[in-house]
């Protein structure tokens, strides 16, 4: 079997052993439980990378390098592995231009999530991305945008990597909850979703960080709730996903951006068997309206969020019937024990591709 090093920017042991004893879902790992129940020999890199200085920071932002612990942890124990996972796709983009000269044989695959092309500089950096994406066997995306913008750069090195939820976490329920919940850390304009809110008169439950509070919080209605939490001390994942079965439709309230943002929320939601109110984003691949799970609403749209809270709250057989298609479709297309597999499938490909590269 084969012998994968995973280089991720958090630590996945704690995760690992927290998913095993049922605190957390499995879709967090990226199929490394999947790989390991398959019989391959899983070797977790979980060392931090020190703060980088500003001399670091300046030179990673024309030419980023990666982790560099992470990568000189690979380099020195090159021989224990057969195969690099990398996640995030942030953490060995030095190794991704070595591999694409030659000088590191090792096959590695890497998870993109954001889009790489991007700012004024991207005229001066697609010659170093082709580098660093050539240099990478396989770039497997969670988005359609960005495995069709790897592909420009490395024909063939890309593919869509559908993922959603550990089924077996989430506990369903015919029941439909009542009102409406949003719970997230990165990019949420709760200022639009509490603001829509007020204005619908319905009830509605904001989970947020004490970093994302405003004092324009205070013109919420008293219809809308607030439960904040610092950054090192998170709701523990069973308690949020209690507040998602307890509630009729989950909101993904995002701030206008061009990078994936939201999909851990819309897990949850589809896990959950729950409807969805979501900003639109161009990475989100699931289209709710289409799939009848969910109503779309533009960036900073209070009215939109509004009309779409409001209808929810005056038709809950129907919210309750978008919710157990959506469940279905997690069932049928995106969950972790699906994404676990086609990864896996990737590991092989990678591996035939060193072996047919050794016999030439």
């Amino acid at each position: 079997m084969t012998r994968i090093l995973i280089a991720n920017d958090y630590p996945l042991d704690g995760l690992l052993h927290s998913s095993q004893r049922g605190e957390t879902p499995d879709q967090l790992l990226y199929g490394v439980n999947y790989f390991n129940y398959s019989g391959h020999t899983i070797l977790l890199i979980n060392k931090k990378e020190r703060q980088p200085g500003r001399l670091s920071l300046l030179l990673r932002r024309f030419f980023p390098m990666g982790d560099a612990q992470k990568q000189w942890h690979a380099i020195i124990h090159y021989r224990e592995y057969d195969l690099l996972y990398a996640p995030c796709q942030t953490q060995v983009q030095l190794l991704g231009y070595l591999r694409s000269f030659g000088l590191f044989r090792k096959p590695i695959v890497v998870l993109a999530h954001h889009p790489i092309l991007k700012g004024k500089m991207e005229f001066f950096r697609k010659a170093q991305l082709k580098w660093q994406t050539q240099g990478v066997d396989f770039m497997p995306s969670l988005s359609a945008v960005v495995s069709s913008e790897i592909n420009r750069l490395s024909e063939g090195s890309s593919e869509v990597m559908p993922w959603g939820p550990d089924l077996e976490f989430y506990k369903t329920s015919s029941e439909g909850g009542s009102g409406c919940i949003t719970a997230g850390r990165t990019n949420r304009d709760i200022l639009t979703f509490g603001t829509a809110a007020t204005a619908a008169k319905c009830e509605a439950k904001i989970i947020c960080l004490q970093d994302q509070l405003s004092p324009e919080f205070a013109h919420f209605g008293k219809n809308v709730s607030t439960l904040a939490f610092p950054r090192t001390n998170w709701m523990p994942y069973r308690e949020l996903i209690a507040h998602i079965a307890a509630s009729s439709v989950v909101a993904i309230p995002l701030l206008e951006q061009p990078w994936l943002a939201g999909l851990s929320s819309l897990a949850d939601a589809l896990g959950a068997g729950k409807p969805i109110i979501m900003t639109r984003n161009r990475c989100i691949d699931l289209d709710i309206e289409k799939e009848k799970i969910g109503i779309w609403v533009d960036p900073g749209d209070v009215k939109g969020w509004t009309a779409a809270l409001e209808w929810f709250d005056s038709h809950p057989e129907e919210a309750r019937s978008m919710g157990a298609r959506a469940r279905e479709i997690a069932k049928e297309r995106c969950n972790s024990r699906l994404f676990g597999q086609r990864m896996m499938k990737i590991f092989e490909k990678a591996m035939a591709s060193k072996s047919n590269a050794q016999t030439d």
